[in-house]
């Protein structure tokens, strides 16, 4: 996907008629077809990197540029080697790819620190999402026993019911039923003798 960047507005004197697509970053002789001033400025690159989870480092340096004296407090930057262009990159990126096709036995890919990259980011997520796995069951288990239990107490199969009426309980059972049926319906109750 790196070779199908098309150098365009990039700054430097990179002719989009050399550096076509399906060939940017090839190399003819010791130089590149791209002639970026370096990768940074070829405006293609950040976008592939960026849709497989790249970035730059530091930018700087792959400029060219270094800093004097952080340790000190002094921030200032000077040009002290060589830009990094597209055809290094293809380069390092082929001899990448080149040694993890070598290395195929089980005991190299365990080996591998991408292998072991993948396995804290697994831990890490599983980390994250634990306490909530905790919270979901949790919330989900008091629902069902809430509504087991809205049906189950109707049922009365602790018998407690029958223990909290205690003397004139009919009156409140009588009071409910006119509340609950209203004067109407209570003459109505009244005239077909179910008093």
């Amino acid at each position: 996907e790196f070779k199908e960047i098309e150098c365009r507005g990039c700054k430097g004197q990179c002719d989009p008629n050399k550096c076509r697509k399906g060939e940017h970053g090839s190399t003819t002789g010791s130089a590149g077809l791209c002639q970026c001033q370096s990768i940074v400025s070829c405006t293609g690159v950040l976008p592939v990197l960026y849709r497989h989870g790249f970035s730059y480092g530091n930018p700087f340096n792959l400029e060219g540029y270094t800093q004097k004296g952080e340790k000190n407090g002094d921030y200032s930057i000077q040009k002290a080697q060589s830009t990094k262009q597209c055809h290094q990159f293809l380069d390092s990126l082929s001899a990448v790819i080149d040694k993890n096709k070598q290395d195929t036995s089980k005991v190299a890919s365990q080996n591998h620190p991408l292998t072991e990259l993948l396995k804290q980011v697994g831990k890490l997520q599983y980390d994250i999402r634990l306490p909530w796995i905790f919270v979901l069951t949790l919330a989900w288990l008091v629902a069902l026993l809430y509504l087991a239990f809205g049906a189950i107490w109707p049922l009365d199969w602790t018998h407690m019911r029958s223990h909290w009426l205690r003397g004139g309980a009919h009156q409140w059972e009588a009071m409910w039923y006119k509340v609950m049926t209203g004067r109407k319906g209570m003459e109505l109750v009244e005239y077909f003798g179910r008093t």
